[in-house]
């Protein structure tokens, strides 16, 4: 009895090698498997890589050695944290105490992060520096619901701390219950 020859067509043999690669990419190249256990970029002794930032407002910030804290924000939880403290304050607030604000927005919509949220931040009378791009907020340490408090000396991370409420965030930065503009 003569065998069946299978045949296939061109079409047929790209879609199987590409859907072959597909499939046993992550297999062979390491750096594309997800890895939520890996260490954040920056620890206590490292210096900070990343000091330029736009702000809300569209104008380019840089972190100096001035600053001595920085509160990073990825959430909407840890977001609200800081709006309740720093809601009451004056637009320069955070420059006098060299306090600097960053947030991760990379995951937000870019329809809505444009039309919606970075419209809203514009009112508020404290300057947010901008993360728009995955990266550099995989750098930063942070816990879901909290607000990342980053102590600086010269631009090096001497302390890492996380606060869960307003008062924790109040406390770790030496803050009266509702500040008054200075």
């Amino acid at each position: 009895m003569p065998r069946k020859k299978l045949q296939f067509n061109v079409h047929t043999d790209l879609i199987l090698i590409l859907m072959l690669v597909l499939i046993s990419t992550p297999l062979f190249i390491p750096s594309l498997k997800a890895t939520p256990s890996e260490e954040p970029a920056i620890q206590i002794g490292s210096t900070l890589r990343y000091r330029d930032f736009k702000d809300q407002h569209g104008n380019w910030r840089r972190i100096d050695s001035e600053h001595k804290k920085i509160l990073f924000v990825s959430d909407m939880d840890a977001s609200r944290i800081v709006h309740s403290v720093f809601s009451a304050t004056d637009a320069d607030y955070m420059d006098r105490r060299g306090i600097a604000l960053i947030a991760d927005i990379h995951r937000m919509p870019a329809i809505i992060s444009r039309m919606i949220a970075v419209p809203r931040m514009q009112d508020y009378t404290y300057r947010i520096l901008l993360i728009r791009d995955a990266g550099p907020g995989s750098a930063f340490p942070s816990r879901t619901g909290t607000v990342t408090i980053l102590t600086l000396n010269e631009l090096t991370v001497s302390a890492i701390d996380y606060a869960q409420n307003e008062e924790a965030l109040r406390a770790a930065l030496n803050m009266e219950r509702r500040p008054k503009s200075e």
